[in-house]
């Protein structure tokens, strides 16, 4: 093939607009897109074949430079994101709680860096990550695309020229490929989110790009006939932007769906075709970088807003292409043409210091803990307050100060609340889903008179068996200890747990075991069935209603994917003898899910999105003792 040949391809810029509308239209979630995401890997492909094509013609001609290759792709790169990390620091000031605006004002700083996929591996996976507080969350794929770029064209020049006999060059290539995809396809199954966010397990993606430039002939001897490569191409990314969905483990041995899909694309190389002769998306492709880089903030600032689903949903896409056309225009083209020589001084020295000015910033707000001092964030202590978590330092006897790895202490096993001259004696066992009924068995135990003991921390399911020991695995396995020599000394024996937590296969055995070990003391047994999910942070959405004085929402839709977990837990407890699954489910919503109270007496129930707040477990209580069901003897 001759890499020189690197005329403009316009199917390429129209495979651009698919995978960026794919994603606009998952992340504002227009119905029947629930795959959009896989967008993101038909970038990657789209990368890797260009990136192929422009070293290995740079090679061929005896011209190439890595340094100038790196130049490059930051010209390309860069302006652009400054732009828009300098618009979250500047729209975070006014509209960003302090933890908030300390999170993205660190986010800002590994964004700029390319290092925000490695901030977000230390945290959550990407789908869970999906909430409007994280402004900046879709800058992990652009840090995964500039490391490639600073490995890839060392070891393809190394490739190059070592390469030998025709065809080694392609091997090499093929290899990596090879390997990478199984690096993603086996951890996937086992833990997805770190898979989702390093390069080695997204390489693959990169180098399928890298196949077709490199071997197009070959590869085309293993495909059906040519006219067909473009429609099966585009039928296989359709098939992964329609009915793929968030519940399947990603990137993982299905990503080589949309992969497959777009190196077809490539493969076709058809510029007679709708993609490449479609104005719209030949005008999508182009803003393609722009409109991806300004549709998260903007996701966040409209779902702020006081608006119903539908007009949040119009309002953000329309901006984010307004938005991206203007970045397009006035940063993203000026940038490449300004810092290119002989403009490369005059494009530093405005670059330069909005790139000092912007870091400097976002070390202020964070080492400053989100600024609290600000106006426009006077009432957030009162809101923040309304709808806290419990605390080891408030009395709740939860053993979670917001750290990890808290060592043992002989006190956490002796910590007891409700009636303390009760002769009746509890035990609530559990993970965070125990903490935060705390508050609400604790408002039972003082009614019946009950000394109420908590063993809890965050993560640590009530089993007497399994690994899940939680962030805190020493208090946890000296708690499993604990249940085991105490159970006897109590009247009743409290399980709470998110249930739908383990998704190892034999989860339900742990369970099982432990009811049987608990119901051969022959003391009572309940088992607390989880509260109801929700799909965002109700509690966060209620801070940000007040601090803007918009109308706090009161009803909720239910997220229903926890409830075979629940019922599986519950259909266990019913076989235990003299045990009790008690669902407080009703308290809150109605039988279908489809609408929840979060909201009732102008307290909020929730201090996140599944988490009750300390007011709210007591209200519940009040209301459970009020109705007669306090299920403490």
């Amino acid at each position: 093939m001759d890499f020189q040949d690197r005329a403009y391809r316009p199917d390429i810029n129209g495979l651009r607009a698919i995978a960026v509308l794919a994603v606009l239209a998952f992340h504002f979630k227009l119905p029947g897109f629930d795959g959009g995401f896989a967008g993101v890997d038909v970038f990657f492909v789209i990368s890797g074949y260009l990136m192929t094509q422009i070293i290995l013609a740079g090679l061929e001609a005896g011209q190439f430079s890595v340094w100038q290759f790196f130049g490059a792709r930051a010209r390309r790169i860069w302006p652009a994101l400054l732009a828009m990390c300098s618009f979250v620091l500047a729209m975070g000031f006014f509209r960003l709680s302090p933890p908030d605006y300390a999170t993205n004002a660190r986010h800002v700083l590994s964004s700029l860096a390319f290092l925000s996929n490695f901030d977000y591996l230390m945290r959550a996976s990407y789908f869970a990550a999906l909430g409007s507080e994280n402004w900046l969350l879709h800058t992990w794929s652009l840090s995964i695309e500039f490391q490639f770029y600073l490995i890839y064209p060392i070891v393809l020049v190394a490739l190059y020229r070592w390469r030998g006999r025709p065809g080694t060059l392609v091997q090499w290539v093929a290899t990596m490929f090879a390997v990478s995809y199984l690096l993603s396809a086996l951890p996937t199954r086992i833990q997805p989110f770190p898979a989702f966010y390093v390069l080695p397990t997204r390489a693959w993606e990169m180098l399928g790009g890298a196949l077709v430039c490199i071997a197009p002939q070959q590869l085309a001897r293993w495909t059906p006939r040519k006219g067909l490569l473009l429609p099966v191409g585009a039928a296989l990314i359709l098939l992964a932007v329609t009915v793929f969905s968030p519940a399947i483990k990603w990137p993982g041995r299905l990503a080589m769906v949309p992969v497959l899909g777009a190196m077809l694309v490539l493969l076709a190389n058809n510029q007679r075709s709708w993609l490449a002769r479609s104005r719209v998306l030949q005008f999508f492709g182009t803003v393609s970088y722009s409109i991806y880089l300004w549709h998260w903030p903007l996701i966040a600032l409209v779902n702020q807003l006081p608006l119903p689903p539908g007009l949040q949903m119009g309002l953000g896409i329309a901006l984010s292409i307004v938005m991206g056309w203007l970045s397009y225009i006035s940063v993203e083209v000026p940038g490449r043409r300004w810092l290119k020589s002989p403009r490369l001084v005059p494009g530093l020295l405005f670059l330069g210091p909005a790139a000092v000015a912007a870091a400097l910033s976002a070390i202020l707000v964070t080492m400053g803990h989100g600024l609290p001092a600000r106006e426009a964030m006077r009432e957030y202590t009162r809101l923040q307050h309304e709808v806290r978590y419990v605390h080891i330092n408030e009395g709740w006897c939860f053993v979670d100060d917001r750290t990890i790895d808290i060592p043992y202490r002989a006190e956490f096993s002796h910590c007891d609340i409700g009636d303390l001259q009760g002769s009746t004696t509890a035990l609530l066992w559990g993970d965070s889903h125990a903490g935060h009924f705390t508050p609400l068995i604790n408002e039972l135990a003082k009614a019946a008179h009950v000394k109420l003991r908590v063993l809890g921390t965050p993560e640590c399911w009530p089993t007497l068996q399994g690994n899940n020991l939680g962030i805190n695995p020493q208090v946890c396995a000296h708690f499993r200890e604990d249940v085991v020599r105490m159970a006897r000394d109590f009247d009743v024996v409290i399980l709470a747990a998110r249930w739908d937590s383990d998704s190892r296969p034999h989860w339900q055995d742990d369970v099982r075991y432990t009811l049987d070990v608990l119901a051969a003391t022959g003391k009572k047994i309940v088992v607390l069935r989880q509260v109801p999910l929700f799909a965002e942070d109700i509690a966060r959405q209620y801070i940000y209603d007040g601090l803007f004085g918009y109308p706090q929402r009161a009803h909720y839709p239910r997220v229903l994917a926890s409830d075979p977990q629940n019922a599986q837990v519950r259909d266990m407890v019913s076989a235990t003898p003299n045990a009790q699954f008690v669902d407080l489910t009703s308290a809150l919503c109605s039988p279908d899910g489809s609408d929840c109270q979060v909201l009732q007496n102008g307290t909020m129930l929730y201090s996140d999105d599944q988490h009750l707040s300390v007011p709210g477990a007591i209200l519940l209580g009040q209301r459970v003792n009020q109705a007669g069901q306090n299920f403490l003897p």
